[in-house]
């Protein structure tokens, strides 16, 4: 067994056991009790450090909650589309794949769901939970509001699974105050992710991609299988899962860059010479479903590289690998801040979207029409729902 899923399970099963031993001190919020809940370990981490912070930059924290809630609502718009985007792709496209999934540490090859590294998601949740909930903290004490506690949280399905944190403010001083003030802080911790996010990227761009060129260098790509078993032309050719193309039509192929260059100028119905470590195969091209006047072999491939002697000799194997590692870890904490981020501003109870639409709309409506604000909120939660759960089945069912 992988020494990651090794790591998992015996994680879940310290986590479970955790929970039981303290489970007097816990408070338990019941979604969809005893499937669904959150255990809440309540105390003042970080209360202070919040206070500090928002009493040391107020200006520029009320114009960062400021910037968060329009950035919020430009992200909720973004991820409400691509959801029903995705919807109708995974509905009506049959090559299309889940946009949204559960994140698991134990296998690639699990329905619906979307995979990482135990310790990378381990790392990464701890990084993005802090991230969010300490900046829904600040603001909340940026605007003078009293912030209750904060704490750790485990979300259990049945068992407990996923370690997290929280930040409570008052809820009924929250409320009280203007609907601006609250989205605010509802959408502090979203922005925090998305810029924490945006920092990676950078970071990956500037340092570590250019580190990883040093140390890896690439050599083409390899095949890690076919979209549809004997549907199109690649497996068709008698090109074979594992092994390296490194040229198409006698064009040098060193990575997946040059892969989409070459079949960037290729048209349906174009012969392709494809060059691998093993063999020599001609194929002729068909149409990308998604897009017909795209060239198309049905083929994923990713890129493959080998040390590089000068860096292995110099600093050794060991440090090699670290890097690679890192590298890693930088490109799981981009995906998940800028996923989890997004997700979270998708307009359904319990997620802060769903808070933000709910304040938004009250103060849009006002008192006198509060039950069609009211209405409408619960109207559009309940529609991103159902469309969840339905691309999560789909994609778990393949059906």
């Amino acid at each position: 067994m992988d020494i990651q899923v090794i790591a998992a399970i015996s994680f879940i099963v310290l986590l479970a056991v955790v929970v039981f031993l303290e489970r007097k001190k816990l408070v338990i919020q019941k979604v969809l009790f005893p499937l669904i809940y959150i255990a809440l370990y309540r105390t003042k981490l970080g209360l202070k450090q919040m206070d500090q912070l928002a009493k040391r930059f107020p200006r520029a924290l009320r114009f960062l909650g400021s910037t968060g809630v329009v950035i919020g609502f430009l992200g909720m718009a973004l991820i409400c589309y691509k959801l029903i985007e995705n919807a109708y792709k995974i509905f009506f496209l049959k090559e299309a794949v889940p946009g949204v999934g559960v994140l698991q540490p134990f296998s690639k090859t699990l329905p619906g769901t979307v995979y990482v590294p135990f310790f990378y998601l381990l790392l990464s949740l701890f990084v993005l939970v802090i991230v969010h909930e300490f900046s829904h903290g600040v603001i909340a004490r940026v605007y003078n509001m009293k912030v209750n506690s904060s704490g750790f949280a485990v979300l259990a399905v049945l068992i407990p699974v996923f370690p997290a944190a929280f930040v409570e403010p008052d809820e009924k001083e929250l409320v009280k105050r203007s609907a601006w003030q609250q989205m605010s802080v509802f959408a502090a911790g979203p922005f925090a992710n998305i810029i924490t996010a945006i920092l990676v990227i950078v970071a990956m761009i500037l340092i570590a991609m250019p580190v990883g060129k040093y140390v890896v260098q690439s050599d083409g790509v390899v095949v890690n299988g076919f979209v549809e078993e004997g549907v199109y032309p690649a497996q068709q050719s008698g090109l074979l899962k594992g092994s390296l193309i490194t040229h198409l039509d006698n064009e040098r192929v060193t990575s997946l860059k040059d892969f989409t260059k070459v079949m960037q100028n290729k048209k349906p119905g174009d012969s392709v010479v494809i060059a691998t470590n093993v063999s020599t195969y001609t194929t002729s091209l068909v149409s990308n479903p998604v897009d017909t006047q795209r060239a198309y072999m049905g083929v994923l491939v990713s890129d493959h590289g080998q040390w590089n002697a000068n860096f292995i000799e110099r600093y050794g194997e060991g440090t090699a690998k670290t890097v690679i590692w890192l590298m890693g870890l930088l490109f799981w904490l981009y995906v998940l801040n800028l996923g989890v981020g997004l997700f979270n501003l998708v307009p359904i109870p319990l997620l802060d979207g769903g808070r933000m639409l709910q304040t938004g709309l009250h103060a849009l409506f006002g008192k006198k029409r509060e039950y069609l604000a009211r209405k409408t909120w619960k109207t559009v939660g309940l529609f991103f729902v159902l469309l969840i759960f339905a691309v999560l089945f789909k994609g778990c069912t393949g059906g």
